[in-house]
């Protein structure tokens, strides 16, 4: 038997938490709100692969400003030119279990499900897809909430453009995928993209 430390980025992670003097409100969705690069994590094992995670601004269920988790891989074979934002089919009510927590460090029961993904997330990398991998279900776990699923997939992808580190930029081509909860993401970000200024 193996045993694996749980949670080792604990819920009072500073990163997580929009901590700036500014309202929230005083931003749009889309601004980048904290970034910070780390070792990419495969069952809570660091990897040499580098993870970009953003804090950026988004709308929650209710309409209202919320800030949200995505984190940024970058292909070594990609030029920036072709990205894929891809949706984890996590479907939690716990926080806890988004995959940016998961690719920072994190071991749970519930976040096992972003750990076994990177077997489907390498193949697209490889052929030199940038991937953006929003937490779809926000900070609070609004699970199944479609429209709130959308903006956070949707900023998430405009937050990424936002950053230099990222290396994607305005003229970055993008390709949505998800399953089950993130297939949720993936069609409400698909129909609500057109009414969702850039």
């Amino acid at each position: 038997m193996i045993l694996v430390p749980l949670a080792t980025t604990t819920p009072s992670d500073p990163f997580y938490r929009y901590d700036g003097k500014e309202p929230l409100s005083s931003y749009e969705p889309r601004d980048v709100l904290k970034k910070r690069t780390l070792d990419y994590h495969g069952l809570g094992i660091p990897t040499p692969v580098k993870a970009i995670q953003l804090l950026y601004c988004s709308t929650d269920a209710q309409g209202r400003p919320s800030a949200n988790v995505t984190t940024v891989v970058r292909s070594h074979s990609g030029d920036g030119s072709k990205a894929v934002s891809y949706q984890s089919f996590y479907d939690s009510l716990n926080p806890e279990d988004g995959p940016s927590r998961a690719v920072a460090g994190d071991v749970s029961f519930g976040g096992i499900i972003p750990q076994g993904e990177a077997l489907l997330m390498a193949p697209l990398l490889l052929k030199g897809y940038d991937l953006v991998i929003p937490d779809t279900e926000g900070q609070t776990a609004e699970f199944a909430a479609g429209p709130a699923y959308a903006t956070y997939t949707l900023d998430a992808i405009r937050a990424s453009t936002r950053a230099e580190e990222t290396g994607l930029h305005d003229g970055t081509r993008f390709g949505l995928l998800g399953y089950s909860g993130g297939a949720i993401a993936t069609n409400w970000a698909a129909a609500l993209a057109p009414r969702v200024r850039a």
